[in-house]
């Protein structure tokens, strides 16, 4: 699975890339809204679409290609900020960090082990739009990654602490 996995990344984060401004469904009514409820529901179907389609992804990775896929997905993050695919990237780290199978104890969290200190480092110094960005990538990852959020109280709560504070 590892080669065309990482290429199949690579093309999403070319997607992410190219995203535009998400649609939502508004309250108005007319020819208009019909054409951005077409789209906002497209938007909703491809996120969907997605979100099943990483996790299906990551969760039949061996460990080693696991290991692969989460240094790309990790290199992604931090080098790349992109607000207007925020809601994919969230959804990615959702998937790289859910909870899999561990021969002796149960589930764990490799992807949140990896990508949790780096998304919550050196915070102070990003710009609002970096900040913004990682924060939705954190709750993406902290979703569905099981008990392994446990150990990280001090540094999510530390990252709640910095994002809640009186600066800008």
């Amino acid at each position: 699975m590892g080669d065309w996995s990482i290429a199949f990344l690579e093309r999403l984060y070319d997607l992410f890339r190219a995203a535009g401004v998400q649609e939502k469904r508004g309250k108005s009514h007319g020819v208009a809204s019909r054409h951005s409820s077409a789209d906002a529901s497209e938007a909703k179907h491809f996120m969907s679409l997605l979100k099943q389609c990483l996790f299906q992804v990551f969760s039949s990775m061996d460990d080693k290609n696991f290991e692969l896929a989460l240094r790309c997905v990790e290199n992604f993050l931090i080098s790349e900020t992109l607000p207007m695919a925020v809601k994919y990237a969230s959804i990615l780290c959702e998937a790289v960090c859910a909870a899999r199978m561990h021969q002796d104890n149960g589930n764990h969290s490799p992807g949140l082990i990896s990508l949790l200190p780096q998304l919550a480092k050196d915070l102070r110094n990003k710009s609002t739009g970096t900040i913004l960005y990682r924060l939705r990538c954190i709750g993406g990852a902290v979703r569905q990654a099981g008990k392994d959020v446990a150990k990280y109280k001090k540094e999510l709560f530390a990252v709640l602490e910095f994002a809640l504070g009186d600066n800008d």
